[in-house]
Order: structure tokens, then C-alpha cells, then sequence
């Protein structure tokens, strides 16, 4: 297979995508999807922003695949924020043998992933971007997929700090935030189930999980979904 021939259709439909959207969310949701259907078949993604060390996901191709990084984000570990630690591709042929970090192994193994990958870029000093790639097989990222994937995270990296600097730097910041409260809420969640359903934070985080599954929502969603209805 041409990788140079697969970096350049890869290049090709970002940069398309980035002439005809107007702002920074619009551009990020619509490369999700684009990215979940080129990178590699049955491939989920979410795109993952870490600036001044607060990390969120900013587009999925799906509620799966950002609930299992919320979980990651929420522990403070996992494959994405490794590999954007180290500033390289980190694969993860299968997730079930996996043991570096058990609570995101646990809410992708709940979630039905098998296989995961995360292709990280720097933008500029304490601002990075990650793409991070669910498959529901093992072992399935080849050559040809992980070359797809770094292309489309190398323009990913170039378009948003293109926005970032044409003055959509508040609306990041706004995602940020939302974030950080979002963590707040899960672990005001995680007390309320603790209390009506006995058991530690994890037994009730892993509920927390499977009801967001069950729902179809994300892991923010559905613990305030929990606060609002049983909290004080």
C-alpha cells in the first residue's frame, strides 16, 4: 500500500473541511466522523485538547468512545494522556490485557472497544491535541491506518491553532471549563451513588458508566442526570 498516496487523500479532505467551515466547533465535529470512517472500518474516535493541563474531549464520532475518555481524564491516566506525555503514537493492540490503567481498561472493555490507539501533536508549549482511535477487534491498527490517523492529527494540530489565533482562543477556554465543572459534577455523582447504592467510588463510578451506556449519553451527562435527580 502507497502511504505517501494515503497521506495525501487523508490531507486532502481536512484541508477541504477547513475551507468550508466557519468557526472552531463546527470544524472539530465534522472531523470526528471523517475521521471514525477513513481512518480504519468500524473505527470510533474522539479528539481530545489538553491546554495548561486541563484535558477534555471537543468531538466523538460517537458517546462510546468519549465516555471511555472521560473516564481517563476523570483518573488522570490512560493511553491518550500518555501519549501525548511522550509526544508519540501509543498503540493498544488489546485492551483486555491491558494493566497501566485499569479504570479506563474497565469503561472500554464495558463500552465493547477491544483495540485502541492515540496519535497525540503538540501546537504550542502546554496546548496539544489528541486523536484517539476505538475498534471493537483486536490488533487492527496497520501501517496504513496509523499513517491516516497521524495526517489527520497533523492538520487537526495546524487548523486549530489557525482558529485558536483568529480569536476562537475563548470559545477553547469556555470547553475547558465546562470540563473541569463536569468533573466536579461525576465525582458529586459518584457520593450520591455511593450513599443509595453502598459500595466505594469505584463500584460507583463503574455504575455510572454502564447507566450512561445504557442511555446512550456521555459520563458528564449522565451524572448530572444522577445530581439533579437524587442530590440535595
Amino acid at each position: 500500500m502507497d502511504l505517501e498516496h494515503e497521506r495525501t487523500l487523508a490531507r486532502s479532505a481536512l484541508e477541504a473541511l477547513a475551507h468550508s467551515t466557519t468557526d472552531l466547533e463546527e470544524y472539530v465535529h465534522a472531523v470526528a466522523p471523517l475521521a471514525a470512517e477513513r481512518i480504519a472500518p468500524g473505527t470510533s474516535t474522539s479528539i481530545t485538547v489538553r491546554r495548561a493541563g486541563e484535558a477534555t474531549s471537543v468531538a466523538s464520532s460517537d458517546v462510546t468512545a468519549e465516555l471511555c475518555d472521560e473516564v481517563e481524564y476523570l483518573a488522570g491516566e490512560g493511553p491518550c494522556l500518555a501519549s501525548m506525555d511522550a509526544g508519540a503514537v501509543l498503540v493498544v493492540p488489546r485492551i483486555d490485557t491491558e494493566t497501566r490503567w485499569p479504570s479506563w481498561r474497565e469503561a472500554s472493555t464495558l463500552a465493547g472497544f477491544a483495540s485502541s490507539a492515540a496519535v497525540p501533536r503538540r501546537i504550542a508549549h502546554d496546548f496539544d491535541v489528541a486523536l484517539d482511535l476505538y475498534a471493537r477487534e483486536p490488533d487492527v491498527w496497520d501501517r496504513a491506518a496509523l499513517a491516516r490517523a497521524e495526517v489527520y492529527t497533523e492538520v487537526l494540530a495546524r487548523t486549530l491553532d489557525m482558529f485558536v489565533r483568529a480569536g476562537d482562543a475563548p470559545r477553547l477556554a469556555t470547553e475547558l471549563r465546562a470540563a473541569i465543572a463536569a468533573r466536579a459534577t461525576i465525582d458529586q455523582a459518584v457520593g450520591i451513588v455511593m450513599v443509595h447504592e453502598g459500595g466505594g467510588p469505584q463500584d460507583a463510578l463503574a455504575r455510572l458508566e454502564a447507566s450512561a451506556l445504557e442511555r446512550g449519553s456521555t459520563l458528564r451527562a449522565e451524572a448530572a442526570r444522577v445530581v439533579g435527580e437524587l442530590g440535595p
